[in-house]
């Protein structure tokens, strides 16, 4: 897997997050592979401090599900996108990002997709001084 190549294209990440307010940001992907586009919702709440990714996944009548949470995080990440990491045909969310603390490092984290729209846990790629 070449992680620096896969977060070159990362930028486009969601600096768009809304970090710092409340805002919610939509974007199509599709990520259960039935080529419609999915609504991708990125939020982050001031109050509570939570990063929260969801999808409402097509349906086959291009109708959408009811929204599932992809990734639930206590702090705001520095990028977040969707990339198919494992070279297998299906979008992986890619994220770095560390708490605001002295002793917390910048990590890159991926969480694996099945190809259904259901993600695995976050699993560490690396971790930056």
């Amino acid at each position: 897997m070449d992680l620096k190549k896969t977060m070159r294209y990362a930028v486009l990440c969601l600096g768009l997050t809304g970090c710092g307010s409340q805002n919610a940001h939509h974007r199509g992907y599709d990520l259960n592979g039935d080529g419609i586009q999915d609504e991708v919702t990125v939020k982050h709440s001031v109050r509570t401090g939570e990063f929260r990714v969801t999808a409402e996944l097509s349906n086959s009548d291009k109708s959408y599900g009811k929204p599932k949470t992809l990734l639930s995080i206590d702090f705001c990440p520095s990028v977040i996108d969707f990339r198919d990491v494992d070279a297998d045909r299906d979008l992986d969310i890619v994220y770095t990002g560390k708490r605001l603390t002295l002793t917390d490092k910048d990590t890159f984290y991926v969480l694996k997709n099945d190809g259904n729209g259901n993600f695995g846990k976050p699993e560490k790629l690396n971790e930056n001084p």
